[in-house]
Formats: C-alpha cells, sequence, structure tokens
C-alpha cells in the first residue's frame, strides 16, 4: 500500500533507528585480561582453557613438530583426562580424594614441571609454556574444591577436618614446593593463591577438629 511521502520517510527513518550493527563493529574481550582480576578467577581459567584445548589437539602435531610441543600437547591431554575424571567423580570419601585426585594432579605438576625446567633456556615459545602453566593451574585449582572440599571457593578446609587438610597441604608441598613456584610459570595472583590455600590447610591443621556434621553425612551417604 502506497503511503503519503512524509510518512514513508518516517517508516524509513524507523528502519534506520532498529538497524543491527554488523559483527565488525562488536568488541570482544580476550579472558586472559581477567585473569588477574579475581582470587583463582575461575570463569576466566575455564574459559581460556577451553579456548586452549580447542587450539591445540592432536592434528596440530605433525612430523615436523618440534620435541618441546610434542612434550606439551601429551601433558597438555594427561592434565585434560584427569581433570574430566574429577568434574565425573562425585565421591567426597577423603582416601579415594587422595588416590584419584591429589595423586593424579601431582603427576601432572611433575611432569609439567619437567618440561618447563628441560627447555627453560629459550628452547620452548614462551605461548606454549604459558599455556601450559594455565592448564595446570586450572587443574591444581579444581581439585582443591572437589572430594571432600568441594564449594565455589578453592581451598576452604574449615568444614572438612583436619585429615582431609593434611592431605591437601601435602599434596601442595609436593607439588609446589618454593623453586617450582618460580619456575613453573604462574602468574603473581595464581602463586598467591598456591600459597593461601597452603596456608588455609595449615590452619586447618591447627585447628584439630573433626569434619562437620553435613560432611560426615555427606560421606556416610557416598559409602552406601
Amino acid at each position: 500500500r502506497n503511503l503519503p511521502k512524509h510518512q514513508a520517510r518516517k517508516r524509513k527513518n524507523e528502519r534506520k533507528k532498529l538497524k543491527v550493527p554488523n559483527e565488525s563493529q562488536h568488541t570482544t574481550t580476550n579472558p586472559s585480561n581477567d585473569l588477574h582480576q579475581t582470587d583463582g578467577a575461575s570463569q576466566s581459567i575455564e574459559s581460556e582453557e577451553h579456548a586452549l584445548q580447542e587450539k591445540y589437539d592432536e592434528s596440530s602435531i605433525s612430523e615436523d613438530s618440534s620435541r618441546s610441543m610434542v612434550e606439551i600437547w601429551h601433558c597438555r591431554k594427561r592434565i585434560r583426562n584427569v581433570q574430566e575424571s574429577i568434574q565425573l567423580s562425585d565421591s567426597v570419601i577423603p582416601r579415594i580424594w587422595q588416590e584419584n585426585t591429589l595423586n593424579a594432579v601431582l603427576n601432572c605438576a611433575k611432569e609439567a614441571f619437567a618440561i618447563l625446567n628441560h627447555y627453560k633456556h629459550g628452547e620452548l615459545d614462551i605461548n606454549l609454556g604459558r599455556e601450559l602453566s594455565l592448564a595446570l593451574f586450572t587443574l591444581v585449582q579444581l581439585s582443591m574444591q572437589s572430594g571432600p572440599v568441594a564449594g565455589g571457593k578453592p581451598g576452604y578446609f574449615k568444614r572438612c577436618g583436619s585429615d582431609v587438610a593434611k592431605m591437601a597441604l601435602r599434596f601442595l608441598e609436593d607439588a609446589f614446593p618454593e623453586d617450582v613456584l618460580r619456575i613453573i610459570g604462574f602468574t603473581e595472583k595464581q602463586s598467591d593463591a598456591i600459597q593461601k590455600w597452603k596456608s588455609n590447610a595449615q590452619k586447618g591443621i591447627e585447628r584439630d577438629k573433626a569434619p562437620s556434621k553435613s560432611v560426615l553425612k555427606k560421606r556416610t551417604k557416598n559409602r552406601k
């Protein structure tokens, strides 16, 4: 239906106002920019880790790949497998957590440290090293909020009992002594988080308290 000229002009102007900008006008944010903004920065780390998983998959490894890249890829694959295992587990029994989670993460940490330490004199692409460090930290953070310490805040040992706090502290000290933290490539925020979890675990040991009633109830239910 033909509209009078003044109404047609009005309709045309309305269409212009409703026009959606194209994709090139949208701004994107780099998840790594948020990495230093929050303690743990779990959401940013998980987002970046997902991107890294897609970038360094099996298709990126070829006969021409450097030895360091191949070793990092195998370590990253091992980290992903342990991460998936932790996410699928619903056990809150301390012994199972120690055997299936802490010991597995400790092995990943030792392998990552061996790679980064071996190639630390300029033989390793700096981005590959950072990506491996990020993947490892993500895994450690997950371990500190799973099993008997499951919750929204990693490294919280006030309700789990001193036995679990001892397991956590032994794991953190074995995996990340001071000399390892200097080489492993964690950011300052990440290193501070590791130290904070150690401190929290030590305090949990010193409190020398049994697990809370709610935690004991979950353990009893988990054993059935």
